[in-house]
């Protein structure tokens, strides 16, 4: 386990108190309780005189890193980044965090992306369809054509990474499927999951970039596809559509599921044979999905 960090933060005669690290909403909430009306990425160490407390030498390592400039959210997230990191990455963070080999918090995101790349044996893409849907002068949200998302590709993708700040390259530590044998395989090998668009043809499809140190059986395949669908239906997917996305021709929100019978999620080795499918007019069904 990481080693507790506490946070001490005043503005004027308020004082707030958190554990690092801890969700944006929650540090958020801390600085509006403090009638600080600023996000943690607009707040900097400085501006809230922010102290740092810790009873273990890696936390201690930790806070020496931290410099008055840094924003609170970049602190917040290099904690996480630690403390999410598969097993083998977080033991050689810790050794180079105690050997002193980084000198900013900034370092911690840097070296932490050489170890994936050094450990990754294996990638794999998993594409789905999207839904989108803009609101009426009363609020009301109406599916649109889904040919319309390909124009906004670039605002879709800046959303979603966006979205996930915290979690970018921590996604995998959420895994979880209940076949306790498969769960185990999976969480041992697998490194990243990072979720965002990619134009196939004439429309844009949500995509998984999935790593792991080495490659998964079919019957893991079926679980990673499981997974996926249910973080795009109640997971980072039911957040994601409830915010909307600005463009230059007004608000657009987009969906990772629903609940039609062409709904699918697919491999990249699977995605032609589903694109050939649909370009005929065949009802793929839950091609993807079928176990």
């Amino acid at each position: 386990e990481l080693p507790m960090i506490i946070m001490t933060i005043h503005h004027g005669e308020e004082v707030q108190q958190r554990k690092l690290p801890c969700d944006f909403l929650s540090l958020r909430m801390s600085l509006y309780q403090m009638n600080l009306m600023r996000a943690p990425s607009e707040v900097s160490v400085r501006d809230v005189q922010a102290e740092f407390t810790s009873d273990d030498p890696l936390g201690q390592k930790l806070i020496s890193l931290i410099r008055p400039g840094d924003l609170l959210s970049d602190v917040d997230v290099a904690i996480h980044q630690i403390k999410a990191a598969p097993q083998a990455i977080q033991e050689a963070m810790r050794q180079k965090l105690m050997a002193g080999s980084f000198e900013t918090i900034s370092d911690i995101a840097i070296q932490r992306d050489h170890l994936l790349e050094e450990m990754c044996g294996f990638r794999q893409t998993y594409y789905f369809p999207l839904v989108c849907s803009t609101p009426d002068e009363d609020g009301e949200l109406h599916e649109t054509s889904v040919y319309d998302l390909t124009r906004y590709s670039e605002e879709i993708q800046d959303a979603i990474e966006a979205d996930q700040t915290r979690d970018i390259d921590t996604m995998a530590m959420y895994f979880w499927t209940h076949d306790q044998k498969v769960n185990e395989s999976i969480r041992s090998k697998l490194l990243t999951c990072k979720w965002g668009v990619a134009s196939l043809g004439f429309t844009l499809y949500g995509q998984v970039e999935v790593t792991s140190t080495e490659s998964f059986t079919e019957k893991e395949v079926r679980a990673m596809k499981e997974w996926i669908s249910g973080q795009n239906s109640d997971g980072l997917g039911e957040g994601f559509e409830n915010r909307p996305i600005e463009t230059e021709d007004g608000d657009l929100h987009v969906h990772f599921w629903h609940s039609g019978n062409d709904y699918f999620i697919v491999t990249d080795s699977e995605i032609d044979q589903e694109l050939h499918a649909t370009a005929d007019g065949i009802d793929g069904g839950m091609t993807g999905m079928s176990m």
